[in-house]
């Protein structure tokens, strides 16, 4: 960003717009009514409300319920007489609405599309007889600020139909979406991936034929690179070790919402506490910096005058109260780690031993030995697993890969056979040894220096990109490919070779970077730490979500078995 305040002043903008946009659907409809959202809104909503009251925000605009549209169906009984359905257009959507509308005959229904109703939907909703019966208006919510510098579809679940289903319906809510806060052709655009290809083709054929957005950011950006997901399988599979990265592999939260014994916990950089500890490493955290912390706060009630406690007293309390949440948060972790909960220990073992480039035979052991104990690691963790041993040690020979084929059929079942074909055929990410020729992990490795292959001497200040692997030293694929795109030296000794950039310019840039396909915890902080370390870049990332391995795999699997 040109300053602070351009920033603050952007987020604010895109936060205020989506909003306004869905009180004003929400204030027509006169009374009390249950909002009943699309699964895949979980996120969507939690972000929506951050800051600006979580409950007490949707308590103002009457609503008494929120429910999930799933099977089964929120009983007629919990229903106002009016309700407000939140929902991505899909025709699966279509035939559940049409079971609650059933259910539900004094009831009135409007339906919100976001961001706009298809015409695939439109006839699904035709063929269903809905037509009439369901009130229908578009709401158009786009990119949401859900982080410093980070801003989201958040689309659960857009893996699939991206990458495997080849729907492109995404490309145009993405395109859509830059529409939205109104980048210009001026803005030089670099696409990396097949998906982001048409991102590009598609918003430079139409953005000077569509009407300029009445939504005007303080901010313009000098360049945009487009991601696939693809671009960058290692960096989903590998398990990040600092703070941020745990909380999202071990305790699964999304979109800074995390859920401990029942409760739910917003972590954002709006909590300066958590912003001064999310990115360090965990070990370093748990014993070190968390009790150094607690020991601080009992020093000064013990020795500070009355009277200067008396003026701090406010600040103390949210201190203790921010440090009591994230030592019970790290506890849970420390115990999954060490106790080896959901094989936690065993996966950041494996994955270690295969990025620090092992030998394959004891990986191979390592790997066996998951497979087969009772009861064997969890398949999504095991797919994980698999996958990463082929893409970064090139995998087994052909016959050692069908009988490992045999052996995940035998123990999970002949259901799988549909992930493996996805995984095998689709993404080519698990294969046998030279089974995809297009990937070169020992090149790409050493061409752009992407494993330092030892520990980091010291954690706390990293040099480079890798912060998040300390004990190997990786640093992620997706912000080394970025950093070309750009023109950006790397930060330590060993300079990138010449970036596509054709933009020359010495001057500070602001880089909007639109991950397609969902961005990981590891990145975000890896672009954070870009921001904090050099002047000459600042780098706002865009996302259709932010996406988890385990949730991604096992998106797949239940689609596919």
């Amino acid at each position: 960003m040109r300053n602070l305040s351009e920033r603050f002043m952007a987020e604010e903008v895109l936060k205020r717009k989506a909003t306004a946009v869905l009180e004003e659907a929400l204030k027509a409809l006169l009374g009390t009514k249950t909002f009943i959202a699309d699964t895949s809104f979980r996120s969507l909503l939690d972000v929506l409300a951050c800051g600006i009251g979580g409950k007490a925000y949707f308590d103002s605009l009457e609503i008494s319920r929120i429910l999930l549209l799933e099977s089964p169906l929120p009983r007629s009984s919990l229903l106002d007489s009016h309700v407000f359905l939140l929902l991505r257009p899909r025709p699966t959507n279509v035939l559940l609405l049409k079971e609650l509308v059933l259910g539900s005959p004094q009831v009135k229904f409007t339906v919100a599309w976001v961001p706009t109703c298809t015409t695939q939907c439109d006839l699904e909703m035709e063929r269903q007889g809905l037509k009439g019966l369901v009130d229908e208006i578009n709401l158009p919510l786009y990119l949401l600020p859900c982080e410093e510098n980070v801003w989201s579809l958040c689309r659960e679940n857009d893996f699939l139909p991206l990458f495997i289903e080849k729907d492109y319906n995404l490309v145009t809510e993405v395109v859509k979406s830059l529409l939205e806060i109104g980048l210009t052709r001026s803005t030089y655009f670099h696409a990396l991936g097949n998906v982001s290809e048409s991102c590009k083709i598609l918003f430079e054929s139409i953005q000077s034929k569509v009407p300029p957005s009445n939504t005007t950011l303080p901010i313009t950006f000098d360049q945009c690179v487009f991601i696939d997901r693809t671009e960058d399988p290692i960096t989903l599979l590998v398990t990040p070790l600092h703070y941020e990265g745990l909380l999202d592999a071990v305790l699964g939260m999304n979109h800074g919402v995390v859920v401990n014994k029942g409760t739910k916990h917003m972590l954002t950089s709006q909590d300066e506490f958590y912003s001064t500890i999310r990115d360090l490493d965990f070990d370093h955290l748990a014993t070190i910096k968390l009790p150094t912390i607690a020991i601080g706060l009992r020093d000064d009630k013990q020795t500070a005058p009355v009277t200067e406690l008396a003026s701090r007293i406010g600040s103390l309390v949210k201190t203790k109260q921010h440090l009591a949440l994230h030592l019970e948060l790290a506890g849970e972790i420390t115990a999954a780690s060490t106790h080896d909960h959901n094989a936690v220990k065993r996966c950041v073992e494996i994955e270690q031993s295969i990025m620090g480039l092992g030998k394959p035979r004891d990986i191979e052991t390592m790997i066996e030995e998951s497979l087969f104990r009772d009861p064997p690691l969890e398949l999504s963790k095991m797919i994980k697993l698999l996958c990463l041993q082929a893409l970064v040690l090139d995998g087994s020979e052909k016959k050692a890969f069908e009988q490992r084929q045999h052996q995940l059929c035998h123990t999970y079942g002949y259901k799988i056979l549909p992930l493996l074909s996805v995984l095998t055929s689709s993404l080519q990410w698990l294969v046998p040894k030279g089974g995809n020729p297009d990937w070169k992990w020992s090149k790409l490795r050493k061409s752009m220096d992407l494993l330092k292959g030892q520990p980091i001497e010291d954690i706390l200040n990293p040099q480079d990109i890798w912060g998040m692997f300390p004990t190997i030293g990786y640093a992620p694929l997706s912000v080394r490919r970025v950093q070309l795109a750009v023109g950006m030296k790397q930060l330590n000794s060993l300079q990138l070779p010449t970036g596509s950039s054709s933009n020359k310019l010495t001057a500070h840039q602001t880089i909007l970077v639109y991950y397609v396909g969902g961005v990981t915890y590891a990145e975000l902080a890896a672009y954070r730490y870009l921001n904090d370390s050099q002047t000459k870049f600042t780098f706002v990332v865009a996302t259709t979500s932010i996406c988890n391995t385990t949730r991604l795999l096992q998106g797949l699997m239940t689609t596919s078995v």
